[in-house]
C-alpha cells in the first residue's frame, strides 16, 4: 500500500502488479496530480473531494481504480474538518479493502469525458488560489453544495467496488 509518496518507477511496479495499491487523496480521473482535494474547493466542485484506491502504474494517478470514497460534508464544515474526516474514513475503507482484497471485483473504468479531467502541479498553488478557496467557503459553498448534492453526484459518478465488505466500521 502506498500513500503520499512520489512517483514509483522501478521493478516494484512489475513485481507487485495487481497487488500494489495506492491511496490517492482525490477523485481520479477528475483531479490528478498535486493538491487534488484542494482544487475542488477552489473550483467549487465539493462533490469531487474524495479518495481513490487504485493499482499503481507508471503514470500520475492513472492506475486502474479499485474503489472510491466521496468526502462526507456537513453544514458549517471548513476545509480542515472535511479533509481530516476524509482521511479517517479513507483509513477505515483501506483496512476494509485489505481485508476484502481477494474478494474485490475487477471494476470497469468510469465512462468519463476526458475534457473534464484536471491536472495540477505543485507550482499551480498560489496565494490567489488560496484566497479564492477561502472566499468560496465564506460565500456558503458548502451550504450550496449540500442543497445540490444529489444532482452533482449523479453528474460525476465514482467507482464503488461491489466486492468490498465493510468489516471495520
Amino acid at each position: 500500500v502506498s500513500y503520499g509518496c512520489s512517483l514509483i518507477k522501478s521493478s516494484l511496479l512489475d513485481d507487485f502488479e495487481g497487488r500494489f495499491m495506492n491511496i490517492h487523496l482525490g477523485l481520479s480521473p477528475y483531479y490528478r496530480g498535486a493538491g487534488t482535494n484542494y482544487w475542488p474547493f477552489v473550483e467549487k466542485e465539493v462533490h469531487l473531494v474524495g479518495t481513490t484506491f487504485m493499482y499503481i502504474d507508471a503514470g500520475v494517478d492513472t492506475g486502474n481504480i479499485i474503489h472510491q470514497l466521496r468526502a462526507n460534508v456537513n453544514y458549517g464544515d471548513n476545509v480542515h474538518q472535511i479533509g481530516n474526516r476524509l482521511i479517517r474514513d479513507a483509513t477505515i475503507e483501506c483496512v476494509n479493502l485489505i481485508l476484502s482484497f481477494n474478494d474485490l471485483d475487477k471494476m470497469e473504468p468510469l465512462d468519463f469525458d476526458v475534457a473534464r479531467e484536471k491536472y495540477y502541479r505543485k507550482k499551480d498553488f498560489s496565494e490567489v488560489s488560496l484566497d479564492i478557496m477561502y472566499t468560496n467557503f465564506r460565500e456558503n459553498m458548502i451550504s450550496k453544495y449540500l442543497i445540490e448534492q444529489d444532482a452533482l453526484i449523479r453528474q460525476s459518478p465514482i467507482i464503488q467496488n461491489t466486492g468490498l465488505k465493510s468489516i471495520l466500521v
